[in-house]
């Protein structure tokens, strides 16, 4: 095989591994409290998948003045460990929240991450300690490429229809959304870079 046709052999591998790279992370909480229990319900989205099958709906859930729409979790691949959940927080209130860690309701480490462009032109995810700031009024989306709840030490085998994910407050609020399982692909991370993790706070 000549050098021309190695890169045209490689090149897909190489961007298969990109896609591949995501990892997730956490704290392994307990379910939301009784008093906090959303009720779930679902809302529909218009977008497609590459294989030309529409997308699940995104979950949606409502708790006081807070409301998290659009909810999704990451198809990880055969033997991966990690996944990652998004989807948009809304603030309804009269003073600002602070989103600042999460949990599934099946063993997996679940941390609120964020993810940087580091000196080297790499991408890093890391986790975001302190949380992540919604003011009144205001909207913030968890999305791939950019902030996201990273899930690490999973089975695969739990991410089969939806994953019941529970975002956890500074004020003590737990929402829980159903959040279905969408396959890796339809754009959702394009990159130009590779993406690595670093445990740096």
């Amino acid at each position: 095989m000549n050098n021309n046709r190695t890169k045209l052999f490689l090149a897909p591998l190489a961007a298969s591994a990109l896609i591949f790279s995501l990892a997730a992370c956490g704290s392994d909480d307990d379910a939301a409290s009784s008093d906090t229990a959303a009720e779930t319900t679902q809302t529909t989205m218009g977008g497609e998948m590459d294989d030309g099958m529409a997308e699940m709906p995104g979950g949606e859930a409502t708790v006081g003045d807070i409301t998290v729409t659009d909810a999704w979790v990451r198809q990880p691949a055969e033997g991966q460990t990690a996944s990652a959940a998004y989807g948009t927080i809304t603030n309804n209130g009269d003073s600002d929240i602070t989103v600042v860690g999460g949990s599934v309701s099946f063993d997996a480490t679940v941390e609120i991450h964020e993810t940087l462009m580091g000196d080297d032109a790499v991408m890093q995810m890391q986790e975001r300690q302190d949380g992540f700031v919604i003011a009144v009024g205001a909207t913030f989306t968890l999305e791939p490429g950019g902030p996201h709840v990273m899930m690490l030490d999973i089975d695969p085998a739990d991410f089969v229809d939806s994953v019941d994910v529970t975002l956890i407050f500074d004020d003590g609020t737990e929402i829980t959304v159903m959040a279905p399982v969408r396959s890796i692909g339809g754009g959702y991370m394009e990159m130009g870079g590779d993406l690595t993790e670093t445990t740096d706070g």
